[in-house]
């Protein structure tokens, strides 16, 4: 198993993770901001792994490297 904080995904892969995150996320009555965390086995099928609702912000954490990638920088995570 490896931890990808962006994986190579095709764009509907990806539209799928996504959309699969926010009705989780709406389904448990999440506010706030989360990770939502997921498996992508051999056959390309998601798992849900956890909701964490309160994610890390060490230089270590997922989280803001996520946000970073996808071209969100820390001070916008905490100005919204």
């Amino acid at each position: 198993m490896k931890t990808i904080p962006q994986a190579s995904l095709s764009p509907e892969k990806n539209r799928e993770g996504i959309e699969l995150a926010s009705a989780a996320y709406q389904a448990v009555g999440g506010t706030g901001m989360a990770r939502v965390d997921f498996f992508l086995d051999a056959n390309e099928k998601f798992w849900l792994n956890e909701i964490n609702p309160i994610p890390g912000f060490t230089s270590l954490s997922l989280y803001p490297m996520i946000c970073q990638l996808n071209g969100v920088d820390g001070e916008e995570l905490f100005i919204a």
